[in-house]
């Protein structure tokens, strides 16, 4: 046993413990489902609950419907057919169609369709404490399913935008942990959603949260759209921009071309729509990646460090976002598993599951201690030659994805090899064109943290309107919107 790292541990389990006690008729107010586990009765739950309560309805009475999603198999997941939104996906204001993954057309039925205004909240899993597992609908959405960690809300008689600000904040996020039923898979009862309070302030204060809202959201769409210029630019530069699949799904190779090179003999590697890129990329001049950048291998072992240092550790999911931001630090006991160091400036890829295009730069502080998942591929510029914005734009860019999608193996968790990618060539007019992609992506990931400003300052103004009013509630929203 590695007795300092368990010390740690523990004291850190203990620490807070305390013991509420309450008259039977208090602890029955409100509990429909006569719960007595003391997450529901935490001193800081009932704190939060005594400022919501007189100024608050049950969401049931705002409720047009509500209902849960449905359960695709993960096998059929794929890269194109129809958009699934999963729990993960529900991370801000906005959701990016082009990163969701697809299922057959066949998962499709009405009663789950999207529309504006709809609401998404995360109601089950491991996650479902954090504030950023609410999504507002803005936009026509077409044909999309959601899973069955996701709840869809459909309101009525109260702002959405004001509704989704609040769905941030402390205030809410408190009744989803306090609400959650444990039988194995945490989860939020659909009475238990039904019972959320919402506040209802003045329509005036609403609608100056929902015009905070929507600034932030046209800010995303700048940084996306942004994003999407330097992939263009870069497209364009390499004739790929009007780019489209293979249709052969046969191809022939000698002994020599394949296993006797590659160790490979599954079909899916020697796809005919992987070749085309490849040919076409093989009559441009320049150099596979590893000529310019490292595969950076630096591990952290939370067994063998010291127990109480803090690291800011990200997942897969983070790097759904094309760049990784600062984030809260945790205590290395609490990662579980080894992870990989990685600094500002590095590109992370995740080797697992291509198609969600889980590739992001590093835009943390240089003092940070940041790790990632053991899933990440950590490269990092030889020099100032190359750019890893560029890169970046590259390996997420639509012909690099279709090379990734062929070299995985495996099922269930389809996984390429980081030899497959270091392997792919840059071409020199990638890199000629990389003073015009990196101040655009610059500009992107600027504009996103705008947007990540603008609705922390919706949030925490929903907060002080509830804590003191609403009048302090706009004299703090305006000093920040000055700032």
């Amino acid at each position: 046993m590695n007795r300092p790292f368990e010390e740690a541990k523990y004291k850190a389990l203990l620490n807070g413990l305390e013991a509420t006690e309450l008259k039977l008729s208090k602890l029955l107010e409100d509990n429909r489902d006569l719960r007595i586990d003391s997450e529901l009765f935490k001193k800081e739950n009932l704190r939060l609950f005594e400022q919501l309560k007189p100024i608050s309805k049950k969401l049931s009475e705002y409720l047009i419907s509500g209902i849960y999603g449905i359960l695709p198999k993960s096998e059929d997941y794929t890269f194109e057919g129809l958009p699934l939104i999963r729990g993960k996906d529900i991370r801000g204001i906005s959701l990016d169609l082009e990163m969701l993954i697809k299922v057959p057309e066949s998962y499709y039925s009405a009663k789950y369709q999207l529309e504006k205004g709809d609401i998404l909240i995360l109601v089950k899993g491991a996650t479902i404490g954090n504030s950023d597992g609410v999504s507002l609908i803005q936009q026509d959405f077409g044909k999309a399913i959601f899973n069955g960690s996701v709840f869809r809300l459909r309101l009525k008689s109260i702002n959405t935008y004001f509704v989704y600000a609040f769905m941030t904040t402390k205030f809410f996020t408190f009744q989803k942990l306090a609400g959650v039923a444990n039988n194995g898979i945490e989860y939020n009862s659909l009475g238990t959603i039904k019972d959320y309070l919402i506040p209802n302030p003045s329509e005036s204060f609403q609608l100056y949260i929902e015009s905070i809202i929507k600034a932030a959201h046209q800010k995303l769409e700048q940084s996306k759209a942004l994003y999407a210029d330097a992939e263009r630019l870069l497209l364009e530069e390499l004739g790929l921009k009007d780019w489209q699949p293979s249709d052969e799904n046969v191809a022939v190779k000698s002994f020599k071309e394949s296993f006797s090179s590659t160790g490979r003999l599954d079909a899916e590697y020697y796809h005919p729509e992987k070749q085309k890129v490849l040919d076409w990329l093989s009559k441009m001049p320049g150099m596979p990646i590893h000529h310019h950048f490292i595969s950076v291998n630096e591990t952290l072992n939370p067994l063998l460090a010291p127990s109480a240092q803090l690291v800011q550790n990200y997942d897969l999911n983070d790097a759904l976002q094309f760049f990784l931001d600062e984030k809260e630090p945790a205590p290395i006991y609490e990662l579980g598993s080894t992870k990989n160091y990685f600094k500002r400036g590095d590109i992370l890829i995740s080797r697992l599951r291509s198609y969600l295009k889980e590739i992001a730069i590093a835009d943390t502080e240089e003092k940070s201690t940041c790790v990632g998942s053991s899933e990440f591929i950590v490269l990092r510029p030889q020099s100032d030659s190359v750019c890893a914005e560029l890169l970046l734009v590259y390996l997420r860019s639509t012909p690099v994805q279709k090379i990734l999608k062929w070299c995985q193996s495996g099922s269930n968790h389809p996984r390429f090899m980081e030899e497959d990618l270091l392997a792919i060539k840059l071409p020199d007019r990638a890199i000629a064109m990389q003073h015009k992609i990196q101040p655009v992506i610059r500009t992107a990931i600027q504009s996103h943290r705008d947007a990540k400003r603008l609705l922390e300052t919706a949030k925490r103004g929903v907060e002080i309107a509830i804590e003191e009013d609403e009048a302090a509630a706009l004299r703090w929203i305006d000093g920040c919107l000055k700032d």
